[in-house]
């Protein structure tokens, strides 16, 4: 078992976020680690249509209750694949109208909420000087192709996407990262649905052959800011709070590689988001957060050690331990990190995602079946079919949150989940962007595990992008809650 240094002291650590202080305590009991049941969904179109899969987002597009997925397709301008949760473990391909019946060379997606108007809207990058797709939801279970504006006029190899609320106005901002030295794509929101170009300096000037990218708030400051990887040196860019953006120089800018994707999560629990990047031909990288935009990597590991050409990442808690798990796509067999929950973490060869040899790309982790245990979706390109594993565990207990802002952007993308439960604490920022692999989104709904012992979460803290908090406490566990932004 390989051990991640440790920098954090077993001591009482302030973290302000928004003006707010929370009182994290870092130190935390071992967790016992066992393998996870996942089982092979072998049945329907999710698992046996074959294509060039390469970017996956979920998003409850009906507001039914379950997720829906969708998957992009590139290289041979085949149609993309949306398929409709019917939340009995089964999935109808939705193949007869938008956005399933366009035919491109797309990568990365994500689902957001543009308009404000309470149904789940769609963006989709494309590569070979294609323009790029937007989906307006109608909100009657279909979609309207929007073709004018920017956001849709830009050519170029657009490979990743994401969307946030940049400027805290309320409404969803939208960044597009493209390959072979382009400039990448910044848009605003106009308040109305509508995207405009936003030419600034550095997006302007710097081109890095993006393939990967994600929105956190890296210094918990209120204000996301945006990690994107390249093919070779990465860039950071801090969020100034007045429109404009500052490129940062840290241990994540200096390295020079591969980078196929990033994604985001605070692996040790100390309220600090954390990073993890997938490197094809060399070693991927793990950095812990270490505040005000300086980072920690981690060097020790077979997690940071591995050379098996990756793409993707996605975490959660498989386990429902309290701690955050990764799982990797490589161009072969798969990698599965279990967190021990003391700064380490333990590869776990036996289950069946890590076995099945496939050239993986995109993956997300998204309890589809509302059954408390997260799921496993894996994009596969090569013309092979993507693969959809049943989390079978029943360990632990959990709770799901859904958050839907009023004076922030209603999809709540940014904000940011506390959960305090037998003195130990749990965070989530919401994301449009949780993985690589060109893109995936696990979802708008937070999962959190929670340990077997425990009968009730003592409380949640949310902290709006518009600096609102809500507070719930005594909160039952083993269930979906449904938190609006209070006026």
């Amino acid at each position: 078992m390989a051990k991640v240094n440790n920098i954090f002291p077993p001591i009482m650590k302030t973290i302000k976020i928004d003006a707010y202080y929370l009182i994290i305590l870092t130190f935390f009991t071992i967790s016992c680690q066992q393998h996870i049941p996942f089982e092979t969904i072998s049945e329907g179109h999710i698992v046996k249509a074959e294509g060039f899969s390469q970017g996956t987002a979920w998003g409850d597009f009906d507001n039914d209750g379950f997720e829906d997925l969708f998957v992009t397709n590139s290289w041979t301008n085949g149609n993309n694949f949306l398929y409709k949760n019917n939340g009995d473990g089964t999935f109808t391909h939705q193949d007869k109208a938008a956005p399933a019946n366009d035919g491109g060379n797309s990568n990365g997606c994500c689902w957001g909420d543009i308009d404000n108007d309470g149904d789940l809207d769609l963006f989709v990058a494309n590569v070979n000087d294609q323009n790029n797709f937007l989906y307006r939801n109608n909100g009657d279970g279909t979609f309207e192709k929007v073709t004018t504006g920017d956001a849709v006029n830009d050519k170029g190899w657009s490979y990743t996407c994401s969307f946030a609320d940049y400027n805290r106005d309320g409404w969803l901002d939208l960044f597009v990262g493209n390959y072979k030295d382009q400039a990448n794509f910044l848009y605003t929101n106009d308040g109305q649905g509508n995207f405009i170009r936003t030419h600034i300096s550095p997006f302007d000037t710097d081109k890095g052959s993006t393939q990967g990218s994600s929105w956190v708030d890296s210094n918990n400051d209120g204000w996301p800011d945006l990690i994107v990887v390249n093919y070779h040196k990465n860039f950071m860019y801090r969020n100034n709070g007045d429109g404009t953006f500052t490129r940062v120089n840290n241990a994540i800018t200096k390295e020079d590689n591969n980078s196929f994707g990033c994604s985001s999560a605070d692996f040790n629990n100390d309220g600090l988001t954390d990073l993890f990047i997938a490197n094809w031909q060399g070693k991927n990288q793990l950095f812990q957060n270490t505040g005000n935009f300086e980072y920690l990597k981690i060097t020790s590991g077979e997690i940071v050690n591995e050379r098996l050409d990756s793409e993707g990442s996605s975490w959660g808690d498989v386990n429902n331990d309290g701690y955050l798990d990764l799982f990797v796509t490589n161009d072969g067999n798969n990698s599965f990190f279990l967190n021990d929950g003391d700064d380490s973490f333990s590869k776990d060869e036996t289950i069946s995602p890590v076995n099945d040899n496939a050239n993986s790309n995109g993956v997300t982790l998204n309890d589809f079946d509302n059954d408390g245990d997260l799921d496993l979706f894996i994009a596969n390109g090569g013309n092979q079919p993507n693969l959809l594993y049943r989390n079978q565990q029943n360990s632990g207990n959990w709770l799901k949150v859904k958050c839907t802002g009023t004076t922030s952007n209603k999809s709540a993308i940014g904000a940011k989940i506390i959960l305090y439960h037998n003195k130990k604490t749990q965070y989530r920022e919401i994301s449009a962007q949780t993985g690589g692999g060109y893109g995936a989104q696990n979802g708008l709904i937070a999962h959190f595990g929670i340990p077997k012992n425990q009968t009730k979460v003592d409380s949640l803290m949310i902290l709006w992008p518009s600096g609102k908090k809500s507070i719930k406490k005594q909160i039952d566990i083993n269930t979906i809650i449904h938190i609006f932004e209070s006026n």
